[in-house]
């Protein structure tokens, strides 16, 4: 597993105490581009994967659970489009098809896949590397980082095309 930056660390205890955190975050940024970690800034970064964390978290099943948030443009110039559900194949091509489908430019996507066990409420509770033998859920995490957009209607579209 690579380490995060010292400064993304930092920013991650201040924006949560979440046991869970450092570790989703770790998997998360894995195998982001230099570009999208020079593009973005850690206090950005830190609050997406906090947020992240609490979509997966309460995520599960076949349906996709999606959010699409638009940060501080200062501190990140993309909108974020977030998607948890089961591990299947061809999620991220469905997903990228229909992003561009509806015009936007993807800039970035970061698609890890997490092991997962859940709380006596269906709470994820523990995560791993998929694999992991005492953790039997497999779930997909990903965010794609498309241009910037604010206007209501087209991003409510996004969320249905791609809750689809």
């Amino acid at each position: 597993m690579s380490a995060l930056p010292q400064d993304l660390t930092v920013r991650l205890k201040a924006v949560s105490d979440d046991p869970l955190l450092e570790q989703f975050t770790e998997l998360l940024f894995e195998k982001a581009s230099p570009e999208l970690l020079d593009a973005v800034d850690p206090g950005s970064l830190a609050e997406l994967a906090a947020e992240s964390l609490k979509l997966l978290r309460t995520s599960g099943g076949r349906t996709p659970h999606v959010q699409i948030i638009n940060p501080d443009e200062q501190l990140n110039p993309f909108t974020v489009v977030l998607v948890a559900l089961s591990d299947r194949p061809f999620i991220v091509d469905s997903v990228k098809a229909e992003i561009r489908r509806q015009g936007f430019e993807l800039a970035h996507v970061l698609h890890p896949v997490y092991a997962a066990a859940r709380d006596a409420d269906g709470v994820i509770d523990r995560l791993s590397r998929p694999a992991t033998p005492q953790l039997s859920e497999n779930i997909a995490f990903e965010l794609y980082f498309i241009e910037r957009e604010s206007g209501e209607q087209r991003l409510e579209e996004l969320h249905a095309g791609v809750s689809r």
